[in-house]
């Protein structure tokens, strides 16, 4: 081999693990500018969307059709929305169109490795979440203490919500009041570096979710240390998701031995559950308000979702989008912003779009994950139960509003993907 030969391989071994870290580097930021505190902002979701349309027009990939039609959709849906409210925002309408393109750039340019480049970095985050949960733990929050000054340091520059106490790679919980008016620390609930606990657990469930399609098995080392991560959220929301992750998996391969498996999980659940009375009192209170008087009832998921059905049905074909004008009777004081806020994500699309809009951003979902599962050879009926979990995910967060969940409909864009299903069809005609 002479030297010119080495000296090429040497260049195209050094391009190729730029190209992988930039590639870690851009899905990190669609994750981020969705859920890490210090990156949530308009100011960072502009400049995340034009470097991406840097590093895309950089590379030979071909544009798809696809994406002008599905922002015709939305485009459509926002100003009929506009001329039945008689209002336009450019702001709103925008600022949604700027969250579909920066996330279809994003999956367009990291290709059919999306998955790989997922399961790791939450797997990184995972475990660097539990170095400094476990210690804190078992020093009752003593690593806090250290932890919390050089939070400082990023307060200052941080765009959105100012009052959060992070390190950029771990946020801390915040004080809120407890039933009986004293304050309520959530220090010993993990939220990893996203924007609490429960926006940890969503993350980490589909980190479960692609490594178990992706294996063709539940039980790996990366899903035993997400599943861990979970638990230490304390997520009532993820919880419930990973309890139906793991029947529907069983259910998908039914053979009479994961029947019994599937009995003894629900069993086991169930007992654990009945006996944490953090979980039981917290899914008894959300309940118990939603039956209370809609007007004043603490806003829950439970109360929020009631009350976005009734939004709804006001506006059902193409929703109220985000013209909170119209949405809400109080805008005045602080009481009446306290009982118009909602945070049941799944319920809140479906009010800001209506039906036309909810359908078409799941079936999109719903058919990249189904091709996720046809090229790793795992039954593609296990893809509609992804949507469920996915939507009870959705019923805790306000996540679909999001660029990184807006880019789980674009997956099967990949020309990866593609490929591969072609040669499949291929096979089956010849």
């Amino acid at each position: 081999m002479n030297t010119q030969t080495i000296g090429f391989n040497k260049i195209k071994c050094t391009n190729t693990r730029f190209r992988i870290f930039l590639n870690y580097v851009m899905l990190f930021m669609l994750a981020a500018q969705s859920s890490v505190p210090f990156f949530i902002g308009d100011e960072y979701l502009i400049a995340f969307f034009f470097l991406s349309l840097i590093v895309y027009l950089s590379k030979p990939i071909i544009i798809d059709k696809f994406i002008f039609n599905y922002i015709a959709i939305f485009f459509i849906i926002l100003i009929a929305q506009a001329i039945f409210f008689w209002v336009f925002e450019f702001n709103t309408i925008s600022g949604y169109l700027l969250r579909i393109g920066y996330a279809y750039l994003t999956i367009k340019v990291i290709g059919n490795k999306f998955d790989d480049y997922y399961i790791n970095i939450i797997y990184f985050f995972a475990i660097l979440s539990l170095v400094i949960y476990i210690p804190n733990l078992i020093s009752n929050g003593a690593l806090n203490d250290i932890l919390l000054k050089i939070s400082k340091l990023f307060q200052p520059y941080q765009l959105h919500d100012p009052g959060r106490q992070h390190i950029l790679i771990y946020t801390f919980g915040q004080n809120y009041l407890d039933n009986d008016g004293s304050v309520f620390n959530i220090t010993f609930r993990n939220s990893g570096p996203f924007w609490e606990p429960g926006g940890f657990g969503v993350f980490l469930i589909l980190a479960i979710i692609f490594e178990t399609i992706k294996s063709q098995k539940i039980i790996t080392k990366k899903n035993i240390i997400f599943s861990i991560a979970t638990l230490t959220t304390l997520s009532t929301g993820s919880f419930i998701a990973f309890f139906f992750l793991v029947i529907f998996y069983f259910l998908t391969y039914h053979t009479p031995k994961r029947i019994f498996i599937i009995i003894l999980f629900f069993i086991g659940s169930t007992f654990i559950f009945l006996n944490s009375p953090f979980l039981v009192d917290k899914f008894n209170n959300q309940f118990y308000a939603s039956q209370k008087s809609l007007a004043y009832a603490p806003r829950n998921r439970f109360v929020s979702g009631k009350l976005d059905l009734i939004d709804f049905l006001n506006n059902p074909i193409f929703g109220t989008s985000r013209y909170e004008q119209f949405r809400f009777k109080y805008k005045e004081s602080k009481f009446e912003t306290i009982v118009n806020h909602r945070n049941n994500g799944t319920t809140n699309l479906l009010v800001e779009f209506g039906i036309f809009g909810f359908f078409t951003f799941f079936y999109f979902m719903f058919k990249s994950f189904k091709i996720f599962c046809s090229v790793n050879k795992f039954k593609k009926s296990f893809s509609i139960y992804v949507i469920f979990i996915i939507l009870i995910l959705g019923f805790s967060q306000m996540i679909f509003i999001k660029p990184f969940f807006i880019g789980l409909s674009f997956l099967f864009l990949s020309n990866g993907y593609k490929s591969k299903i072609m040669e499949k069809s291929i096979r089956k005609n010849s």
